[in-house]
């Protein structure tokens, strides 16, 4: 038997349909739980009944036509929150009142800085362990990367940017917390532009920001109507990286000598390495039970998260001020 039972709410492709048991990515929460030794899925529910019976038979569990029922009937250690980002809040409320061991929540953990106060609130007080995917934060890649930034091996970060779309706030808060992560939080930004390209209260901004260890950084906007793109450039002193697909490609480029023009250093030779942006659910379960366990600290937790979205609220609410349509 395994050690710790699970169940997910909200059955769609983050949840369960980005993959399946024989495929070889690990996108869903429901693979990062087959994926596990010491987790089983118990029971999966969603609004769309026939959605959820999909996806029971998929994953070979119980499916659940009423959360109460399931919370009641299952009594999880682990929730995973996998609805459209304007319901988190109240399933993230309602969960509580079972008091699960953790709870896993797609991000952004709500669409309100003050509703996500208030669960960080909540969770505190009912000693709820809450994970939040910010998928990027458990590559193991990246979490390297970041490991050879800290001890002064890449040296200081001279310049960085993305390209990004479909808002700020879904995602372009997955570049402002990886920002976050490796350089600390943001003390000073510029609204550049902003478009509508998926929400109306959520445009995609071009915005400039700087943190305590990055002096500059550009967020820049794509259009998710003409196709999605997602690209991250980090130049540090002795490293140029390139996060393409989202972060599923990656090139590093070492500054060396330029052959054509002596005495110049330029980034000749790009070279491909590996990461793990496709199979980090099984990274995002396996964190969330050894934390449980004592093994290690929540890679990504609320406290965390509460910082890049207030920066994001910001932001949006510098939008508002310009073009008086958006509300957050």
């Amino acid at each position: 038997m395994a050690d710790f039972s699970a169940v997910i709410i909200g059955c769609g492709r983050i949840g369960t349909f980005f993959d399946d048991p024989d495929s070889d990515c690990h996108f869903t929460h429901a693979k990062g739980y087959y994926l596990s030794k010491n987790v089983e899925l118990k029971g999966v529910y969603d609004i769309d009944a026939d959605c959820a019976k999909k996806a029971g038979r998929l994953w070979k569990t119980e499916t659940f036509a009423n959360i109460a029922a399931m919370l009641d009937s299952v009594k999880p250690d682990l929730i995973s929150i996998c609805v459209p980002d304007e319901y988190h809040y109240e399933y993230l409320k309602q969960v509580a009142e079972f008091e699960p061991r953790a709870v896993i929540a797609e991000k952004p953990l709500t669409v309100k800085y003050e509703d996500s106060l208030e669960i960080y609130q909540l969770y505190l007080k009912k000693g709820i362990a809450c994970n939040v995917n910010y998928a990027r934060r458990f590559d193991p890649y990246l979490q390297n990367l970041r490991k050879e930034y800290k001890k002064g091996k890449l040296g200081k970060l001279i310049n960085g940017y993305a390209i990004y779309g479909k808002g700020l706030l879904h995602n372009g808060s997955h570049v402002i917390d990886l920002i976050h992560w490796f350089f600390g939080e943001t003390n000073d930004y510029r609204v550049l532009n902003n478009r509508i390209d998926n929400r109306a209260d959520d445009p995609t901004v071009d915005v400039w920001l700087k943190t305590a260890e990055a002096e500059s950084f550009h967020l820049l906007s794509a259009d998710e109507s003409k196709y999605t793109v997602f690209e991250i450039v980090l130049f540090f002193e002795k490293l140029k990286v390139e996060l393409l697909r989202g972060g599923i490609v990656a090139f590093e480029t070492v500054p060396s000598a330029d052959d054509l023009f002596p005495g110049y250093r330029d980034l000749v030779e790009r070279r491909e390495k590996k990461t793990f942006l496709d199979k980090t659910s099984k990274y995002l379960i396996r964190n969330t039970v050894d934390s449980l366990v004592g093994k290690s600290k929540l890679i990504c937790p609320v406290k965390d998260v509460l910082a890049t979205q207030k920066i994001c609220v910001d932001i949006l609410k510098s939008v508002e001020g310009e073009n008086g349509k958006i509300g957050h």
